[in-house]
This record gives structure tokens, sequence and C-alpha cells, in this order.
């Protein structure tokens, strides 16, 4: 498949794979699949980009990702095998939220790194795709999309319940917001209606943005503060959000470690090693 797309837009295709092969062999210890290196090449992130642009968008991600994160997350993030970020314990059953690449998660288009909140016998509740992105030379987060349990709503209003009230996929944006928060973070993008890259959602992305206090903005929709102000737990539901929030921000801060990404994985390394090389080799 890649190859029938890749002469479609071919530098854009080349420089992709040059780059994604090299990363996830030093993350992951293995060569992406089809469906990461065909990313550019399909509407991807949001409505309207070019296969150029969605190149940069994701080279801007794993970029981040690397110079912000240590080796185990950018590896988790990379692999399909999801982490534990936390867990939760409601009334009844116990949940964990965790941590993979989106492919994993069936969100190719929408983002790369995804978080998914689970119950504990595997029963998927909600799951999200993040990127990262610079706005204004500043770091940011990106929200591509938002989904929760569309064959099991009834175990998704079970779940809320046994959370004290706390909805699957608010749970997901508070882990979003607390992974922010430990990056340094202080905008969160996230995904409109209009910008949405699939058709036929049946999720609506306005109101949802709009009742959590979003406010309209480019270049995806809507744009929120990373941080949130947390009602002092007692019980019931602000206990279960003060705990995810703190179980969170510890995993992704035992996780933090500013450093360079590795020269060869330079974007800019990348991009003149491919104008040397017009072969569209995948690796």
């Amino acid at each position: 498949m890649w190859l029938m797309r890749a002469p479609l837009a071919p530098h854009s295709a080349l420089l992709w794979s040059a780059f994604i092969c090299r990363y996830f062999r030093r993350y992951a210890g293995g060569l992406p699949p089809t469906r990461v290196l065909n990313k550019p090449l399909r509407n991807y992130g949001r409505n309207g980009l070019t296969p150029r642009r969605r190149v940069k968008l994701m080279l801007a991600h794993y970029r981040l990702l690397a110079e912000l994160a240590d080796d185990r997350l950018v590896g988790a993030a990379c692999t399909f095998q999801p982490q534990t970020v936390t867990t939760l314990q409601g009334k009844r059953a116990s949940y964990r939220v965790t941590v993979s690449n989106t492919t994993r998660l069936a969100m190719t288009r929408e983002g790369e790194l995804g978080l998914m909140l689970e119950r504990d016998d595997g029963l998927l509740l909600a799951k999200m795709a993040l990127l990262l992105g610079e706005t204004d030379g500043k770091p940011v987060i990106a929200i591509g999309g938002l989904q929760g349990n569309k064959d099991g709503k009834q175990a998704v209003v079970t779940a809320t319940r046994d959370l004290h009230g706390l909805r699957p996929k608010d749970a997901l944006l508070l882990a979003a917001r607390s992974l922010a928060t430990a990056f340094g973070i202080e905008t969160i993008h996230a995904i409109s209606n209009a910008q949405h890259v699939i058709d036929g959602r049946s999720s609506n992305y306005d109101a949802y943005w709009l009742e959590r206090g979003a406010t309209p903005g480019a270049p995806f929709g809507f744009v929120m503060p990373a941080q949130m102000a947390v009602a002092e737990p007692t019980t019931g539901r602000d206990l279960i959000k003060a705990q995810l929030v703190q179980g969170a921000s510890a995993y992704f801060m035992s996780h933090l470690r500013n450093k360079r990404l590795p020269a060869e994985l330079s974007p800019d390394h990348i991009e003149a090693a491919c104008q040397r090389k017009p072969s569209l080799a995948i690796c």
C-alpha cells in the first residue's frame, strides 16, 4: 500500500519514512507498520493539510516527545503494548489509564500518542489521540480525537456511576492535562467537528469542548488551558479526579527528561539525506 501511494507525494513519503524508520529503530527496537508509513499520504491531524504539512506536524511531535520524555516513555509511545499510567478504584471495579501508539487504538489518522481508559477486565471505555507541537515557539498539545465505546454504551454508563460520576472521556481529558502540566505545556488545542479528519463520526466535538470551557480558536478548532482548577478532594467524584491527576502526574513526571534530539534524527539531517537519495526505499 505504501509503495502504491508514495508516488503521489514522493518527497513527503521519503522524508517521513526515513525519519520514522530511524526513530522506531532507536526507541522501539524495530520498524513501524505500514499504517504508520502511510500517515502523510492520507488525511491526517486536521482537515486541509497537504502531505508536506502533515509530515511537518508529525516531525514536530516526535522531536518534542524525544526532547521532553525519557527513552522509556518514548518507547511506549512507539509501541503497541500499552503502559499503565495510573489506576482508579471505583465502587465495584478498578480501572486503568494506559498510553501507547494510536495505531493500537485504531486512531492512526487522529494523532500519535494514545491514551485509553479500560476496565480491569480489559473492556475499552474511552480513547484519545494526542499530538505534541509548537505555536509561537511554545509547546502545545492537540487532541485530534476522543471516542467512547460505541458498542458498550451501557458499560460506559455503569463505569461513570462506579467512578462517582466521572465520565470516561473526562477521565482521559484529566490525564491529558496532567501530561501537559508535567511537560510544562500551558495550552491544549482540541479538534472541532469541521476540522476532524474522519467523516461519519458520531461524536459532537464542538458541544463537548464548549461544555468543558474551551473557546473557539485555530488551528484545530478549540483552545483551553492545560492547567485546571481542582476542587478540594473529600469524597466521591472530586476524590477520584484528584487521585487520577495525582497518579497521572506522577507517572509523566517520572518519565520527564529534558534532552536534545539525537543528531541522526534531526528533521534537517533526514531531509538532507533524502535529497541525496532519490530512491523511495521504505527504510
